[in-house]
């Protein structure tokens, strides 16, 4: 409304790009999308990983297919294939937790599961990660196939089913943070509504 006078819904947002004050990924990080659109746009520079299904698109920063930045991001994900299904798996030090960021991806599940979002690690699902850290989920993004839509039911797993989320929780230590997050959430229900 604008002067009493209705003039429709917009719906405004912001593009996804490393900033502080938008993904906080440093100067250096990379802005991910696992996206099975990539290989059909033009201006895509995208690979794909040893374990997951659809390719993954790098969004920032700017490369070429095999300049540096390319070939750190695309070792960096073999490292993590190679952490999630090698024989250390479950080892804090040589395993996942070396190279994904546990409590982001627990609460990047959380949120899509119980969303039941079925995009999520399909389409437009984002990873960050600073050169000095590790991989992290997120941000947040596209939930238009979630909470019931379409085909989406209202019971049973979305996400857990996803490669790297069934490997996920096959490690009793990411199964004790996805419980201590979910019964933190689930306590503080009315904080959240």
């Amino acid at each position: 409304f604008l002067n009493g006078r209705y003039d429709g819904t917009y719906e405004l947002c912001e593009k996804l790009k490393i900033s502080d004050h938008r993904v906080a990924a440093g100067d250096d990080g990379f802005l991910l999308e696992v996206d099975s659109r990539a290989p059909e746009e033009d201006d895509s520079r995208y690979f794909y990983s040893y374990s997951l299904e659809y390719p993954i698109n790098i969004k920032e920063p700017e490369n070429e297919i095999n300049d540096a930045n390319y070939n750190y991001i695309v070792d960096y994900i073999d490292k993590v294939d190679f952490a999630l299904y090698g024989p250390y798996f479950t080892d804090p030090a040589k395993g996942w937790q070396a190279y994904l960021d546990l409590d982001s991806f627990v609460d990047w599940y959380l949120i899509n599961e119980i969303a039941k979002n079925e995009d999520a690690f399909q389409a437009e699902c984002y990873m960050n990660m600073k050169k000095s850290g590790k991989l992290r989920m997120g941000p947040l993004w596209t939930a238009e196939k979630s909470f019931g839509f379409e085909k989406s039911g209202y019971s049973g797993f979305v996400v857990k089913n996803t490669k790297w989320y069934n490997r996920l929780f096959q490690d009793p230590a990411f199964v004790a943070k996805v419980k201590e997050r979910f019964n933190y959430f689930y306590d503080h229900q009315q904080d959240i509504i």
